[in-house]
């Protein structure tokens, strides 16, 4: 604690209540919220003094019916107008940019305020469905921002909500969101499962008993089916090896017939050559017979 630090227990009423225009005055300049610890600091008193001071100067301004009030976001605080006063405001103010709001943004929105910190699989684990877009928006609106990163592998993002989404649902924190009843949720529940088709069906036990008929007679099926596969194989390669042979053994014979034509051949060819080469011997010698004759002749 610092030495200029005070304890609200110790000011008189004078100091408290300028404590109180000095808290209002920051509030007022800054337009936006500010945390408890730095009006500590500009106020010299301790964080818990003023959650007390600032908790006493809301009340002064809902006792006394001003325009204005202090509206408590966490640990922070910001003035801001009564929302009964927005007919008045809008006529001469220019209308702020309303948000719209989807179904689907609201259901993601409420994941995120209810499991926060999340990340966007887990998100997108209980709805069923991607979810970037509504994050996106989400995150555009102001209403959800990064809050960290988990330690796990990939290390995604955290998301949270935002001072923003407690100013515009209008609670002081995250601990006054409405509890949900048991009832309505297992109600939501049975509403949820009811629109994944085919989930009931899944259940049911003769199902799975007729799967599994399916699947043994699948499995006869094949096996029956390989055999008889294994059978053909074996007849193919018997008959295919006996074709073989007979193919071979026709081969080798007519190799042998020709074999044979071929010499008979060569061996009619021969005895014409001999039978030709003693026509010619025999004719010689006539021939040489007659010239003797002749020349015998013309000599007598």
């Amino acid at each position: 604690m610092s030495e200029n630090t005070v304890k609200l227990k110790n000011l008189t009423e004078d100091e408290k209540n300028e404590k109180k225009a000095a808290a209002e005055a920051i509030l007022f300049v800054m337009g936006e919220s500010v945390e408890a610890s730095k009006l500590g600091i500009a106020l010299g008193m301790t964080k818990d003094d003023v959650v007390k001071l600032m908790d006493e100067l809301k009340d002064d301004y809902d006792k006394e019916g001003r325009g204005l009030n202090i509206i408590r976001l966490e640990d922070s605080y910001q003035m801001c107008s009564k929302k009964n006063l927005y007919d008045y405001l809008i006529k001469i103010a220019s209308v702020p940019k309303r948000h719209n709001m989807t179904d689907v943004m609201l259901e993601t929105l409420s994941i995120i305020a209810y499991k926060q910190p999340v990340t966007k699989s887990e998100i997108e684990e209980i709805r069923g469905v991607k979810s970037d877009h509504s994050v996106n928006k989400l995150v555009e609106y102001n209403l959800v921002c990064e809050v960290g990163r988990l330690d796990a592998p990939g290390r995604p993002i955290l998301f949270g909500t935002t001072e923003e989404f407690l100013r515009q649902f209008g609670i002081e924190s995250k601990n006054e969101l409405p509890n949900i009843d048991p009832d309505k949720f297992e109600e939501f529940r049975e509403e949820a499962e009811a629109e994944i088709p085919g989930e009931s069906e899944q259940k049911k036990p003769e199902n799975v008993s007729d799967d599994a008929n399916d699947k043994e007679a699948t499995e006869d099926t094949e096996d029956t089916g390989d055999a008889g596969d294994a059978e053909y194989t074996e007849d193919v390669e018997v008959t295919g090896d006996a074709e073989y042979t007979e193919d071979v053994e026709e081969a080798e014979d007519t190799e042998d017939t020709e074999d044979t034509e071929d010499t008979e051949a060569t061996e009619d060819t021969e005895d014409t050559e001999d039978t030709e080469a003693t026509e010619d011997t025999e004719d010689t010698e006539a021939t040489e017979d007659t010239e003797d004759s002749e020349n015998a002749t013309t000599e007598g």
